[in-house]
């Protein structure tokens, strides 16, 4: 084989392995067209109260779509479709990160990687986890609800 011909060889192999990483780094990530984020959220330290509690979206977002999912603060809202109440729950599940999905026919959330449940009120109900959501303390004043984040 000649120098040339080798060479060419390596180029076309150096290309094709490298090929995967170019295509996934060009692919989205967010294929779940189901979640809906709050777009419009400012810095928290411009728009904490004087209590510490950072707007994160209204009654009506929470109504229209059953949650609020803010990934800049890393807080999902819902409202527990047996007795009303409104939780604010980290949506990160404590397994391996994954956010969790809101399932509302079900009333409890779920992670899409490895079938982790978590109640309501952030409770683990079923593995591979092997702790609950973290809570937010949260509040409403008039039609906004408010987090805290520590």
């Amino acid at each position: 084989m000649e120098r040339r011909e080798f060479l060419k060889w390596v180029g076309i192999g150096i290309f094709a392995s490298n090929l995967p990483v170019l295509i996934a780094a060009c692919s989205s990530n967010n294929t779940d067209i189901s979640i809906t984020e709050t777009t419009q959220t400012p810095d928290p330290i411009s728009v904490q109260t004087q209590d510490g509690f950072i707007p994160i979206g209204t009654i009506q977002e929470l109504e229209k779509d059953s949650f609020i999912l803010d990934k800049k603060y890393n807080v999902i809202i819902i409202r527990d479709q047996e007795n009303g109440t409104i939780m604010a729950l980290n949506p990160k599940c404590p397994h391996q990160g994954c956010t969790v999905k809101w399932k509302r026919d079900q009333n409890n959330l779920e992670c899409p990687c490895h079938g982790s449940k978590f109640g309501t009120n952030g409770q683990l109900l079923q593995g591979p986890a092997n702790e609950s959501l973290p809570i937010y303390t949260l509040k409403q004043e008039g039609d906004s609800l408010l987090i805290k984040m520590s």
